[in-house]
């Protein structure tokens, strides 16, 4: 299936397989990594960076469901209650790239986005606990009114954060607004397309915008009469004076992006803010 679905494989499958396994087991991340308040070069991360993450971006109630599932598990397995293998394989699934991750630590990035392929597991291991809870509640209102209280904590932030759920801590970090600014927020930058909805009501028609990274998102939703330049890199112009700027907060991109303009917009939930628009403070007048 492998070698059918990926072309690169078809001209030499050995070689190209190998060279692109080498490549995704260390990534040339260009970025710093922001985590707990240090940039860390993506190589070069803690080893707590993975494990803490997956504490703070769950609700505090999924965690402890998936310990109390672990729990339960580790205890049927001793007392051979259950298919050793099957449940073998299901804590592999997990545990073993979450091992190896903190023994090898290869580059990471944008969170621990390259790992959500072990989230499932922590799922099952959420209704082996939520299994064991509901047999010792005989009531239903009781049940209901459990599992209510559960899953209140992600209902509630997933539409306070709209759209931008992934955003998400939990009060571990004092929620996201312990957050901003000391781990990554929208690393994603979606929040451009708020910003440049904005500047797409207010802006003269072949307004300039400049725009820090990843910019094509702002091209991707700019009204077609405006232009879109890059603020860093080779693409970038100093002799070009944008009329508008949008810049992202990761790596402090707003700070640096224009820092004489002024902020005449924030996309933001909370105290959180994950892009800003400036303008210069003339244009305003």
């Amino acid at each position: 299936i492998t070698y059918f679905a990926w072309p690169y494989l078809w001209i030499d499958p050995f070689r190209n397989f190998y060279e692109a396994a080498q490549t995704m087991a260390s990534f040339p991340f260009p970025l710093e990594v922001l985590f707990s308040g240090h940039y860390y070069a993506a190589s070069d991360l803690p080893r707590i960076y993975f494990p803490q993450l997956l504490a703070f971006q769950f609700t505090l109630p999924a965690l402890a469901l998936a310990l109390g599932g672990l729990a339960i598990i580790i205890l049927k397995l001793v007392r051979k209650q259950v298919r050793s293998l099957e449940l073998g394989l299901l804590l592999g699934w997990f545990f073993a790239p979450f091992s190896l991750a903190l023994i090898f630590q290869p580059p990471m990035y944008d969170n621990f986005r390259q790992f959500f392929f072990i989230i499932p597991p922590l799922f099952l291991l959420i209704g082996f606990c939520l299994e064991a809870l509901i047999r010792v509640i005989p009531r239903k209102l009781v049940q209901l009114a459990l599992l209510g209280l559960l899953i209140a904590p992600g209902i509630y932030w997933g539409a306070r954060l709209h759209p931008y759920e992934y955003t998400y801590y939990n009060m571990l970090t004092g929620g996201l607004a312990g957050a901003y600014r000391q781990y990554e927020t929208d690393y994603w930058a979606t929040s451009f397309q708020e910003a440049v909805e904005y500047v797409n009501q207010v802006a003269p028609e072949g307004a300039t915008i400049a725009v820090s990274l990843p910019a094509h998102i702002a091209v991707t939703y700019a009204r077609p009469d405006l232009k879109v330049v890059y603020y860093f890199g080779s693409k970038f112009d100093p002799s070009i004076t944008a009329d508008f700027a949008i810049a992202a907060t990761r790596l402090d991109f707003d700070q640096q992006v224009y820092p004489e303009y002024e902020v005449v917009y924030q996309v933001r939930r909370g105290e959180a803010v994950f892009a800003v628009v400036k303008q210069p403070a003339a244009a305003q007048d």
